[in-house]
């Protein structure tokens, strides 16, 4: 199923503007956010729901760097590349490299 976006509203984007300092929309990518729902929206004169960017931003856990020091692990659990990306930040310099150690005997 395709991805929607979310389109911002006024409160929204001022949460936005709070947390990265800027009111540019290039500045807002990957930042991380928590929505929730809040049933005290008003729209057009109607309380109503609404989704919300929580004003307190999540902190994300970095994930520790893939290195040829983790290769012969990888190698041997025949670790994807989605695998090592679910756990490990992996530039593609060190994927290629990953790669070439991977088809070794």
């Amino acid at each position: 199923e395709p991805i929607k976006p979310m389109v911002l509203n006024a409160t929204n984007s001022k949460q936005m503007r709070l947390f990265t300092g800027s009111p540019m929309v290039e500045d807002w990518a990957n930042q991380p956010v928590e929505l929730y729902i809040d049933e005290h929206v008003q729209m057009k004169g109607v309380t109503t729901q609404g989704v919300r960017i929580r004003p307190i931003q999540p902190k994300v856990k970095a994930k520790p760097i893939f290195s040829e020091a983790n290769f012969d692990k990888a190698k041997k659990a025949n670790a994807t590349r989605e695998q090592i990306e679910s756990i490990y930040q992996l530039s593609e310099e060190t994927w290629i490299k990953y790669q070439s150690y991977e088809t070794k005997e």
